[in-house]
């Protein structure tokens, strides 16, 4: 889990780095590299290969710090953590420099060297300056790290804005067709010249058609189930009474306990079912338009079989294209819409998690 954290850490670094923090990193390894220098060359001394060795140990202690011995995540075990691994730093800092100026663990003179008390004030000193180094760029490289996580987060909460702007638009246009709208208000007037029975019945289903096509989606992004299927019905109903000649739908409701927990995303059934009544042959017995709503292991399952006519209802084109944009942003795992498309023939099979 730790070397996870570890790589994760190192990730979000190089997504970080800029200019100006590479900059800091060559910065710190200069000033590490010429501090030692300053300390050699006013000891009167040579910069030897084990010189160089020792510049070499300061940057790895160096990185150390930065990606090892400060980025702990877990708060409950920070301080120990923190503390034993600086106890670790601090002690493989001190062997490591021994062994480099001394030649080796084994020589005699190691251990004394090692516990001499101007050779711990030193390591101290060069220790805590690489640490101190070390923590200064942490704290730049977070900074950096955050902002750059915080424009991601505000990039992408822009996106997810515009995408639900975008579906709230599209899902405004899922409303019914003015074809059959107008086409039914005209025959209510035309019947309204003379007395009829069917008139209040055919108000009373458009009524409810309106009541539901015309909800401010902006504040309701979704409807009850049992609302969208009654409505299928009562749009079914509708088209049949104000045909000229017979409707050949067979409408199959074998939904059952509609909880008032399950809700749809507005006028999804109802476009697929406004597709049947403008694709479908309906005057036809022999090949009558199935729509079958059916509940199975959890899923709601919304199907439709036809013939397809010559030449099909006018629409606006929103349709089929809309419900699957709509479909993926609320169910994008949960759902699959299946269509055989055929030269006489049309099926679709909704299938929505619930």
């Amino acid at each position: 889990m730790n070397r996870k954290l570890r790589i994760h850490t190192l990730l979000l670094y190089l997504k970080a780095t800029s200019l100006k923090l590479i900059l800091l990193h060559i910065f710190g390894v200069m000033f590490i590299i010429g501090s030692q220098m300053l300390l050699i060359i006013s000891a009167g001394l040579n910069i030897t290969f084990k010189g160089w060795l020792i510049f070499v140990l300061q940057t790895l202690t160096f990185y150390a710090g930065i990606f090892w011995l400060i980025p702990i995540r877990s708060p409950k075990t920070k301080i120990i953590a923190f503390v034993g691994r600086l106890s670790v730093l601090i002690i493989g800092y001190g062997f490591l420099r021994g062994w480099i100026i001394i030649g080796g663990f084994w020589h005699a003179d190691f251990w004394k060297f090692v516990i001499l008390y101007d050779q711990l004030v030193l390591t101290s000193l060069q220790l805590m300056l690489v640490l101190i180094l070390s923590f200064y760029i942490w704290l730049y490289q977070v900074g950096e790290i955050k902002g750059k996580q915080l424009v991601i987060a505000n990039r992408k909460a822009s996106e997810a804005l515009e995408e639900k702007l975008r579906i709230e638009s599209i899902m405004s246009q899922l409303q019914l067709s003015p074809h059959h709208l107008f086409g039914s208000l005209n025959y209510i007037k035309v019947k309204s010249e003379t007395t009829n029975p069917d008139i209040a019945q055919i108000a009373d289903l458009l009524s409810a058609i309106l009541r539901h096509t015309l909800i401010d989606l902006r504040k309701i992004k979704k409807v009850y189930l049992s609302d969208e299927i009654d409505l299928v019905y009562n749009y079914i109903e509708l088209h049949k009474k104000r045909s000229k000649s017979r409707v050949h739908i067979d409408y199959i409701d074998q939904f059952k306990n509609v909880g008032i927990e399950n809700k749809i995303p507005p006028s999804i059934l109802l476009t697929l079912t406004d597709n049947v009544l403008k694709y479908a042959i309906l005057n036809d017995p022999d090949t009558p338009a199935q729509i079958c709503l059916r509940q199975e292991s959890g899923f709601m399952i919304f199907h439709t079989f036809n013939h397809k006519r010559g030449f099909p209802l006018p629409g606006r084109g929103i349709g089929l294209k809309s419900v699957r944009t709509i479909l993926d942003y609320y169910y994008p795992e949960h759902y699959s819409l299946e269509i055989a498309d055929n030269e006489e023939t049309y099926s679709l099979t909704l299938k929505i998690k619930l």
